[in-house]
């Protein structure tokens, strides 16, 4: 509210707004949360817990989709949700156990699905989005991806991969964040961390990921990067800071793949150059110079 100041003006004051929501349960809810052998208070991450942690990631799901381009809510019971994408309908289910939330696709073009994507687009979300901590503005960021294009659709499952797969024989490790990170800045531009990490516009994709190297461990490069979908290329912003890091995977953007789409479409392949060929040393101070502002 505002109140009058001691100087004669107004201030104002904080807010505090507290809401409640209300969980449904079922009688199987309700017997496996009363069985014996589990104890619905207790453990490192109580059975109850876990129940309304997946109902409530449900529930936000159905809150977010009907501003998510490309996606459609189709059915909404108390165990599932369901949408709908021209390739395919997305559930989430609250597993058998009743401690998470599952996503599982039913093709609607078998010439796009296969065994690999749908495998790694699952798992992905049980490892990203349904386990903790629970981040609530990762969602709009799946979401979003699950709704897109088949062609952006099929690089970003492809990311995830690169992500998870440890196996890579790459000099760099990968990961994609939901959220904006902490170690970006951009409040000045409407952008904060902790918010969506992943925004699409009519034409542009803006997403963030993270860079890791075992010769610098305690120095992973974090960026934004922005794929234009009509130009089909990728970029810093130039919003960015620009350092020595900056500086050399704009060289490998710009060099690597001016505009080309290759077997795995531009965004992947321009990530593979990076993991593969981006120089990880330090800098002398006499070999950087910034770029004048």
């Amino acid at each position: 509210g505002i109140t009058p100041s001691p100087s004669g003006g107004t201030k104002t004051q904080a807010r505090v707004y507290r809401s409640t929501s209300t969980i449904y349960f079922n009688r199987k809810m309700l017997e496996a949360l009363l069985d014996p052998k589990s104890n619905p208070f207790g453990g490192k991450r109580p059975a109850l817990e876990n129940l309304i942690t997946a109902s409530l990631r449900k529930r936000h799901i159905v809150t977010v989709v009907p501003d998510v381009k490309g996606l459609s809510l189709r059915s909404n019971e108390l165990m599932s949700t369901t949408l709908s994408h021209e390739l395919a309908y997305y559930k989430f289910s609250i597993d058998p156990t009743l401690q998470s939330l599952q996503l599982s696709v039913k093709s609607l073009r078998d010439s796009f699905w296969n065994k690999y994507l749908t495998d790694t687009l699952c798992s992905y979300f049980s490892l990203k989005v349904a386990s903790p901590p629970f981040e609530i503005s990762a969602i709009p960021s799946f979401l979003r991806i699950l709704g897109s294009p088949k062609d952006i659709l099929l690089q970003f499952i492809n990311i995830m991969s690169l992500e998870m797969n440890k196996e890579n024989e790459f000099q760099w490790s990968l990961s994609l964040y939901l959220i904006i990170p902490p170690e970006i800045d951009y409040t000045a531009h409407g952008l904060q961390a902790g918010i969506s990490g992943i925004i699409f516009s009519n034409t542009k994709i803006l997403f963030y990921v993270r860079l890791s190297h075992h010769h610098r461990p305690n120095n992973p490069v974090v960026i934004p990067l922005v794929y234009d979908t009509t130009a089909n290329n990728i970029k810093i912003p130039d919003i960015h800071p620009s350092d020595y890091m900056t500086q050399r995977i704009q060289a490998h953007l710009k060099v690597n793949h001016p505009g080309s789409t290759g077997a795995n479409g531009v965004i992947v392949s321009s990530l593979i150059e990076l993991l593969q060929n981006l120089d990880p040393s330090f800098p002398s101070k006499q070999s950087f110079q910034p770029k004048p502002s």
